[in-house]
């Protein structure tokens, strides 16, 4: 084999190594399971060890021939290990912009939780956690008088309408009313009340009405 031919093969092998690299990163930004982490490393450390051993190749090669063009395969890592930290700043930058409005739906102590971020930039973040797996979907939002429209939620089971409003309604409160069975005989009870306020997210039909089966968010402040 020729040393051009031999160049060649050790810059494809880099760029190919550290794009799919990238490219899992990119891909399973949103999605979080249990093996995640352990590919990542494991492609990371073959993307640096193919790397390492073509610039070595290549400070040999240049050794001998005293050429720039040695260093094709150092300059394509150099290239490979830039586009990785631009990838990696973009992605996390989605999620720099601070929140207005955060809810969620918990389903049980190990079930899942779904969510909605909403963020200052109007962009929202829904959310699906489960037990060793979670996965985020992103779109755009838009305020209307007391009304939130969002858009791009064809394939969020969770949600079965764009139009959400947020109100504050009264539910019992299981442990004050124990509380109140146990201390009702005490003078100046403060436990008689069974009841607190807490604010939700709720789903509307297209003439504003509240889809009393579809899910409800309650809204937590951080």
């Amino acid at each position: 084999m020729t040393s051009k031919f031999v160049s060649h093969i050790k810059t494809i092998l880099v760029l190919f190594f550290w794009s799919i690299y990238i490219y899992k990163i990119y891909v399973d930004y949103d999605y979080e399971y249990l093996m995640d982490k352990f590919i990542h490393h494991s492609l990371i450390i073959i993307a640096c060890i193919v790397s390492f051993i073509a610039i070595n190749s290549d400070i040999s090669k240049y050794k001998q021939q005293r050429k720039m063009a040695c260093f094709l395969s150092t300059g394509a890592t150099f290239l490979c290990v830039i586009g990785f930290l631009l990838t990696s700043y973009f992605l996390k930058r989605q999620d720099q912009t601070p929140t207005v409005l955060y809810a969620a739906k918990h389903r049980g102590l190990f079930g899942t939780t779904t969510s909605l971020d909403f963020r200052e930039n109007n962009t929202y973040k829904f959310g699906w956690n489960g037990f060793m797996s979670s996965s985020y979907s992103r779109g755009n939002f838009k305020k209307k008088d007391s009304i939130t429209y969002l858009d791009n939620i064809k394939n969020l089971d969770e949600l079965v309408s764009n139009r959400l409003v947020l109100r504050t309604i009264l539910i019992i409160d299981s442990s004050r009313k124990k509380k109140r069975k146990l201390f009702s005989k005490l003078p100046n009870d403060k436990y008689k009340i069974d009841t607190t306020t807490e604010t939700f997210l709720f789903q509307l039909d297209n003439n504003g009405n509240v889809i009393d089966s579809a899910k409800r968010f309650r809204v937590v402040y951080k």
